[in-house]
């Protein structure tokens, strides 16, 4: 994404990766839950700089898992990437943060059981 004070996250519905929506919540960003697993990941920093793979920003992915990613500085490819990305956005329901706060201890719970064991799942 072009601009460095955009905060714009994609969330899927794993109870370990929505524990951080918290703070994106709390902190001014938005954030979208998608409706489907994302098989990758990716990044476009400054429309020029951009990643696509497999890794997740998290300990598993940096020191256990086998990971692969594609790194590259190339404005189409990232025009590209930011093309998928608005598609993906414009799929995902929006986080309400008054509702997201709102939610229940049950999925509190699981958010916070998941965050705790990630490195293990």
């Amino acid at each position: 994404m072009a601009g460095a004070t955009q905060k714009r996250c994609l969330f899927n519905r794993y109870p370990a990766r929505r524990a951080g929506l918290d703070r994106a919540c709390t902190g001014g960003g938005r954030g979208a839950q998608v409706r489907r697993p994302l098989r990758h990941r990716q990044m476009v920093v400054d429309g020029a700089w951009s990643t696509i793979g497999t890794a997740n920003m998290d300990y598993r992915s940096f020191f256990t898992n086998y990971e692969v990613n594609l790194v590259a500085r190339d404005a189409p490819l990232a025009a590209a990437l930011e093309r998928r990305f608005r598609a993906d956005l414009a799929e995902a329901a929006p986080v309400v943060p008054r509702e997201w706060l709102a939610r229940g201890w049950p999925k509190r719970l699981s958010e916070a059981t998941g965050w705790l064991v990630r490195r293990w799942l």
